[in-house]
């Protein structure tokens, strides 16, 4: 990517990252992350890399507010934890209070100990749909119908927190981008974009995202929220809200993307615990 910095775009583009000085880039993970690394660069702010949330926390470079860290959950929360972040600022729930109703679907909390239970026992009626709550990378979200389905958790300990829901076969899926409670970006993840029964209903979208920003708390600066098209009913119902520090940009233009991260990451640091000066990571 050539450098725009000289451009009136390029000049736009550094007061949307203003604040930013320098930023620390994870590699050999997602693909968009390197697009990120391509738009800083081109605005001339510099980069560095690191391989994992294991490599992050072992480096010797200064970490400080003006240092974007782009990286994967595990890695964020390190970057976080070491600026003082506190955890509930970055722990948000996937299924707000506020847009519970767009759900379509049952939804509720337990833990892995009693749903566990609640399979050998018996005792579940239909297959359920399991994910963590806080702990995105404990296990991979799965449905489960047997106790012999079990093994999908791994070694994941009886007290993690989930979220169960029922199981609703979705003929297609969108990611909706938003900052500052504005559309930025929809983009689809799965199913048939020509079938008209797999189209998103953009009222529901648009309605969904006002409930979001008439309750500030229950939302950050920048997020995507997943929908899906039931493909018995063609209904768009909510899948669940992602905050913005480490989304998956499913091809959204990197420039906006990027802008979404450092707004996120900024909004972060504005709840930062520590002392102002840098921190040795």
């Amino acid at each position: 990517m050539q450098s725009i910095d000289d451009s009136k775009e390029g000049k736009s583009t550094r007061q949307r990252f203003s604040g930013i000085t320098s930023a620390l880039v994870q590699t050999g993970a997602e693909s968009e992350y390197d697009q990120v690394r391509r738009v800083l660069e081109s605005v001339s702010i510099p980069t560095a890399h690191f391989a994992n949330a294991t490599e992050l926390s072992t480096l010797t470079v200064s970490l400080g507010p003006q240092t974007l860290v782009v990286g994967d959950h595990h890695a964020m929360r390190v970057a976080f934890a070491k600026l003082g972040v506190p955890d509930d600022t970055v722990q948000r729930d996937s299924y707000p209070n506020c847009i519970k109703e767009f759900l379509g679907r049952h939804v509720w909390q337990s833990t892995i100990k009693q749903v566990k239970r609640a399979l050998r026992d018996g005792h579940l009626s239909q297959p359920i749909f399991l994910k963590p709550m806080t702990d995105t990378k404990a296990f991979t979200g799965c449905v489960l119908a047997r106790a012999d389905d079990l093994y999908q958790l791994g070694s994941t300990g009886g007290r993690t927190k989930v979220w169960c829901s029922a199981v609703v076969r979705l003929a297609s899926e969108f990611r909706v981008f938003v900052l500052r409670g504005e559309i930025v970006g929809t983009k689809q993840y799965h199913g048939d974009i020509d079938n008209f029964n797999s189209r998103l209903d953009m009222n529901v979208v648009n309605a969904c995202v006002a409930a979001l920003e008439a309750r500030p708390e229950e939302k950050t600066v920048a997020y995507g929220v997943d929908f899906g098209v039931v493909a018995s009913t063609g209904e768009t119902v909510l899948v669940e809200w992602n905050d913005g520090f480490a989304l998956g940009s499913y091809g959204l233009d990197p420039f906006t993307y990027t802008q979404m991260l450092v707004e996120r990451w900024k909004e972060a640091m504005t709840s930062r615990e520590a002392p102002s000066s840098v921190q040795p990571l």
